[in-house]
Order: structure tokens, then sequence, then C-alpha cells
């Protein structure tokens, strides 16, 4: 299942219990300011209730302080991450060069080296936890279990995910995600940041400080023992637009 195969009613269930969870609010306080009965609160919040009444919805989530509207699916590309949704603004035009001259060098060095992993690019829904709480849609990805590739998605950590960073996303988010990614038991993990024209490394596999380089660098790849180098002075040579 990816985040658009998702009804807007559960996506709506799906941000009751994220922000539940998120105040620390009890089913008892929930039906007392709310006044729809404990009961019918617990089974809504634990999935008992599957199509909960929309005013019973509503009262919950303005108990909550939940004010803004989901869209419709196709007018959003969003991510998920324990629970929460986060909507994602388009790419930029040297971000979607990035991640095109990033993916022609890995795909080009896994064809030359008959290698058995495989490259892919947003957007791709990515299942980090295997599960539906977390639905992630990284830049570019290399995923060597094949068993981990489903129809429509990832289902399971990759073993190396690349995000370039956006404007919009802010520090905190940043490094959630981050932390998601390690936790989830990916491999290797790169943020490319467009502003400040760095590649900051991190080899999970290894306890160790980030590596940063900068756009004049060729950036090893340390899945691949360094075989594979990401020229970025090449790759910013194509942004000058």
């Amino acid at each position: 299942m990816s985040i658009n195969d998702l009804t807007i009613q559960e996506k709506r269930l799906t941000r009751l219990r994220a922000y539940k969870e998120l105040i620390n609010i009890t089913y008892h306080e929930l039906a007392e300011r709310s006044g729809i009965p404990e009961s019918t609160v617990k089974k809504v919040m634990t999935g008992q209730t599957k199509s909960p009444r929309r005013k019973t919805v509503e009262e919950i989530e303005r108990v909550l302080g939940i004010t803004e509207k989901i869209k419709e699916p196709d007018d959003i590309r969003a991510e998920l991450m324990d629970g929460a949704f986060y909507n994602m603004e388009a790419p930029s035009t040297c971000h979607q060069a990035i991640i095109f001259h990033m993916s022609m060098q890995i795909g080009n060095f896994i064809s030359k080296t008959k290698g058995n992993c495989k490259v892919f690019f947003a957007p791709l829904n990515v299942q980090l936890d295997c599960d539906y709480h977390t639905i992630l849609q990284p830049d570019i990805l290399i995923v060597c279990d094949k068993e981990k590739l489903k129809e429509k998605c990832v289902f399971g950590a990759p073993d190396f995910v690349c995000e370039v960073l956006s404007p919009s996303d802010s520090a905190n988010h940043v490094m959630r995600k981050r932390s998601k990614y390690l936790e989830a038991g990916v491999r290797e993990y790169w943020e490319v940041n467009i502003k400040k024209r760095t590649v900051t490394v991190y080899y999970f596999e290894e306890d160790k400080e980030p590596c940063t380089y900068t756009f004049n660098d060729e950036v090893p790849v340390r899945i691949y023992g360094d075989r594979l180098k990401i020229n970025f002075k090449e790759i910013n040579a194509q942004l000058d637009f």
C-alpha cells in the first residue's frame, strides 16, 4: 500500500493517533473534552471501528487541535513518518539535475561491474519499518536485497539513501528523518545541500563522525568499498542555469 492508496478517512485516523501520542492525552480526557463516550473514543483510536462517523472524527480533531484539512491524495505529494503526514514541495531544477546525474553515475557503475543491486529515484514509496506508519520517498536509493522489491514499493530499509535537501526542510525534520534511516538499518546515508554546495556522508555501519565534502570533490560510496565515487565537480558543472 502506498500513501496515495490510503483514503482521506484513513489519513485522518492515522493523524489522530499520531497527535494523541504527541500530546500524551488519555482516552478518558479525550472523552471528557469531546463529549464522546470513552468506549467509542477508544475504538476509533485503536482501529476497532473501521468507519467512524464523520462528526465523531471532527470532534476528536477539535480536541487534539487539528485544524488543517487533508487534501485529496492526487493533489499532494507527501511522506508519512511515525504516523504523521508531511507535505513535500515540488523539487527545483537543480534538485532534479543532481538526482538525475547521481543516478546515472550509480547506474553506470552497477551495469559495468555487473552488480546485483538496483538504483531507484523518487517518487518511489519506501515502507521503511515494514509497516504503514512510515512511508518515505528518498531522492535516491540503492537496494541490494531483491526480496525487498515489491510491485509498488520497497518493503524495508535500502542499503543506500541520498536526500537532496530543500529550502523548506527544517533542521528538526532533517534530523528526525536521518534518525529513522539509522534505526531502520540503512547502511549509508547522504545529505546533499544545494545552498551550501556540500555532501554530508553518514556511514552507519561504522561508529564514526560523518564526512563532509564539497561540490568540487569525488565522493566515495562506502557500501562499494570506495570503488564507486560520485563526481560532484562534473555534476556541479551541469547546474549552471
